[in-house]
């Protein structure tokens, strides 16, 4: 989820080599991702050399190219490896993926311009359609409170400070949460209390943790033609969880815009704003 506008703290992933680590693990890795491996789009690489360096290079908005360098890592268990931030995975011999842990689609990256997907056409309604049904309800900051991935733990249902949260809805459903004590304030932090983790919405949901509070359903393009994809009129229905009935209400009919990108050969979508 790249176009996310509204606020979201994000905790990144730990590239920090776990005991266990060989360097004939590392050495296995390297010897299949040598070479310059680029994002569809051309404006993001990463760069893994026989010496077991690797760099991350990164288009900016004023032309120039952004370089960190780096050292191949991999984690004690498991295939994923890293050079920089985030989880790298060999999904194919010149397809490799990144995924910072946070959900969504992992961004992938091809080796050799031969193997990148060719450009897409235009947008028509009956594709964002199609892609409005099946990601309007994925998680995201529009209808779920998260915690960290790696401080989700199916086994603690107990009131601490080990599921914080990371991102925010609104203030005033914040204080609906903390009434209800589903939240609480720890130190200045918001943080999930035993009761939201005794609650059938506080799950993984797509590789994220959190807890959900508003599903979204029958999607409909509001306009026969798109001229703008970062910007589709669209309307769906907004319906509470349980824990969100006070809050909400019944169910809403919402009005909103959608932007849809082009990301890892397949269009991806992101709800633009919300309503309460």
């Amino acid at each position: 989820m790249k176009r996310v506008q509204l606020t979201l703290v994000v905790i990144g992933l730990l590239t920090v080599p776990l005991l266990g680590q060989t360097a004939q693990k590392l050495a296995d890795i390297n010897k299949k991702i040598v070479g310059k491996w680029m994002s569809i789009d051309g404006k993001s690489y990463i760069e893994f050399f026989a010496n077991g360096s690797c760099s991350e290079g990164a288009l900016y908005p004023d032309g120039k190219w952004h370089v960190d360098q780096g050292t191949l890592g991999a984690w004690q268990q498991g295939e994923e490896f890293y050079c920089g931030n985030g989880a790298l995975t060999l999904i194919g011999p010149n397809t490799l993926t990144r995924d910072y842990g946070m959900g969504g689609e992992p961004e992938r990256f091809y080796r050799g311009s031969e193997n990148r997907p060719k450009p897409v056409g235009a947008l028509t309604v009956t594709v964002a359609q199609t892609v409005l049904n099946q990601q309007i309800n994925l998680p995201t900051v529009n209808n779920t409170l998260f915690t960290c991935h790696a401080c989700y733990d199916p086994s603690d249902k107990e009131d601490n400070d080990r599921a914080p949260l990371v991102n925010t809805y609104s203030a005033s459903l914040s204080q609906f949460l903390i009434e209800h004590e589903y939240i609480r304030i720890d130190g200045g932090r918001q943080v999930f209390t035993a009761k939201a983790k005794r609650s059938r919405y506080y799950a993984v949901d797509h590789g994220i943790a959190g807890i959900r509070l508003a599903s979204f359903r029958n999607p409909h393009i509001l306009t026969s033609k798109i001229a703008d994809p970062t910007h589709v009129p669209i309307e769906y229905d907004l319906v509470p969880t349980e824990l969100t009935t006070g809050f909400f209400g019944k169910i809403q009919r919402v009005k909103s815009f959608a932007s849809f990108s082009y990301e890892n050969g397949a269009w991806r979508l992101c709800i633009a704003c919300r309503q309460h």
